[in-house]
């Protein structure tokens, strides 16, 4: 177990379920506990997994030399500001408003669309990434961009999802 505290940018290991990332968010309790956010790169492209919390004490800090199966899920690009990572993922989020959903987005604003559909700004930049609509709402934005002379199909909204690797 964690006999020193770990710090921003330290690689560590959750000893009960085998998560390995790096340290970029501390929560501290009024109760004595704290909480560690860890979070990884994953998968063929690199991308950075959703953060996941951890009791302090759960946690091994990782030694220096970080095995390869390790560097893997844990590298120094995942502690880079997002502008200065790789241009393949730059020009992967560039591609993800060249696609008839981005080119739509854009053209009507994320936050005005979010009203119109009565979700939040970040549901839709999330759609634009990648993630899908429920059902009935993939039909409302279809049918809103049909309204404004954009062809935006059912089918687009499915591919956008495989453009952006999800």
């Amino acid at each position: 177990m964690v006999m020193t505290r770990l710090k921003f940018g330290d690689p560590a290991r959750d000893e009960i379920t085998g998560f390995v990332g790096v340290v970029i968010g501390r929560g501290e309790f009024l109760s004595g506990g704290s909480k560690i956010l860890l979070q990884r790169r994953c998968g063929p492209t690199g991308d950075l997994s959703e953060p996941i919390w951890f009791g302090e004490g759960r946690l091994t800090l990782l030694a220096d030399g970080i095995s390869d199966s390790l560097a893997l899920s844990v590298d120094a690009d995942s502690l880079r500001p997002a502008k200065q990572q790789s241009s393949d993922a730059a020009q992967r989020k560039l591609e993800r408003w060249r696609t008839p959903l981005g080119l739509f987005v854009k053209k009507y604003g994320a936050d005005s669309l979010a009203r119109k559909l009565g979700v939040t700004g970040r549901a839709v930049r999330c759609w634009v990434s990648g993630f899908r609509p429920g059902p009935q709402l993939a039909r409302r934005l279809v049918a809103l961009a049909a309204s404004t002379g954009v062809q935006l199909t059912l089918e687009d909204l499915r591919n956008q999802a495989v453009i952006c690797g999800r």
